[in-house]
């Protein structure tokens, strides 16, 4: 710990780097895009004189390592702390808080334990998790994550109470004990009691649109279809082989590729090779986000088929900024990225709707052309890395006033 306490800013988070269960990561990289903005978040930090340690909590041994200039320290959780952890992770990280450094919670739950007298503690918020029924719940769960394995049920059930439930609760809670709550999207209004939303900024997610740019494609290659989404089932990502089956009754002049990693990866893969799909889906496993910028480039159409649990991602926003047309649900906060039929096409969650506008834009170049770049137009001008930057200094410099 630093003896500097004023420039010192603790981030807790429940991930951040390396492998968790069901999601295999190989090195010292971001699991996803929430852990994408903490890093981001923490260089910029570094950049305004401060000394930064992330704090994560995993099922691996403890561990301490510095990675570009940012402090990361690994706690280990043992068995019982694990399946208790949305009650037990805010505890751990409260009695380590120290009482003069910036502190910033990565999922505002975490901030439940915390007492609200230390001050200068903000919170950052990725996005309705709950948004889904229980039915639609359960089933995506036993079909594609436990495949209906009767053991498994009672731990499907435990995380439907905990997101329908718990989660929305620590929300609130967590939200009281901190003194201002940094969104991706607006989404969470429409959640929270009135008295809360005074502590909410809305400071949608961005784009460095220097590393996500255009690039030319030859319209007579093999169409890639990007899928820049982790392998759980709130992704959508166990639509893309039915998507695939729709779409090959028409053409074979494409491919999928889905860069992610996660719990439905034995499904995918069985589902790939049951169905002779290996030449038009292929899995990726997780992909360094330094090295997402090409795969973008090499695309043609990029999907993020969402069910639920989204906010402003991050992968439709390098979609746009890399003039590559995006085909996207309108679920949580991607209904405040663009609009339908002028910078993206809409779909519903259902594969045939979502292979009929792919197959339009593979047929109609004219329209591809037109929304790609209305598409990194919007998004540079509403969504830029520099503008997030300037906000998140505005609110780190207002709280340590």
């Amino acid at each position: 710990m630093t003896n500097n306490k004023q420039g010192h800013v603790q981030i807790f988070t429940r991930n951040f780097i390396g492998s968790i269960p069901g999601f295999e990561i190989k090195g010292d990289f971001p699991i996803g895009g929430a852990e994408v903005y903490i890093k981001d978040l923490s260089k910029l930090l570094v950049d305004m004189g401060f000394e930064v340690e992330i704090i994560q909590a995993t099922y691996n041994e403890p561990w301490e390592k510095t990675i570009e200039g940012i402090k990361v320290k690994n706690i280990k959780l043992n068995k019982s702390e694990r399946f208790f952890f949305p009650i037990i992770l805010p505890k751990i990280f409260s009695n380590i808080e120290e009482k003069d450094s910036i502190k910033i919670y990565n999922g505002v739950g975490l901030a439940i334990a915390r007492n609200p007298k230390n001050r200068m503690a903000l919170g950052i918020f990725h996005g309705v998790e709950w948004d889904t029924s229980f039915f639609g719940f359960l089933f995506r769960e036993l079909k594609y994550r436990i495949r209906f394995k009767l053991t498994s049920i009672f731990g499907t059930l435990a995380r439907y109470v905990y997101f329908a439930i718990f989660d929305p609760m620590f929300v609130n809670i967590g939200i009281s004990k901190l003194d201002k709550v940094v969104s991706v999207d607006s989404n969470i209004l429409n959640y929270i009691p009135s008295n809360l939303k005074q502590k909410i900024e809305v400071i949608y997610n961005y784009v460095d649109c220097d590393a996500f740019k255009p690039y030319p494609y030859n319209a007579d290659d093999i169409k890639t279809i990007l899928v820049p989404r982790n392998l759980n089932p709130g992704r959508g990502v166990y639509l893309v082989p039915e998507i695939a089956k729709e779409i090959l009754k028409v053409r074979k002049d494409f491919v999928f590729k889905i860069t992610g990693t996660g719990p439905l990866k034995d499904y995918l893969e069985k589902k790939i090779h049951d169905d002779h799909l290996e030449e038009y889906v292929n899995l990726l496993g997780h992909v360094p986000h330094d090295d997402m910028p090409k795969l973008f480039r090499e695309s043609y159409i990029v999907l993020i088929p969402t069910i639920f649990s989204e906010g402003t991602s991050l992968s439709a926003l390098e979609a746009l900024a890399s003039q590559r047309a995006l085909v996207t649900t309108d679920v949580g906060g991607l209904r405040e990225i663009g609009k339908d039929k002028e910078t993206k096409l809409v779909v519903k969650p259902d594969p045939k709707d979502i292979a009929e506008k792919i197959l339009l834009l593979l047929d109609d170049r004219e329209l591809f052309e037109s929304i790609t770049k209305r598409g990194r137009e919007y998004v540079c001008k509403n969504f830029s890395k520099a503008t997030w930057q300037v906000k998140w200094r505005k609110i780190i410099e207002k709280i340590v006033e």
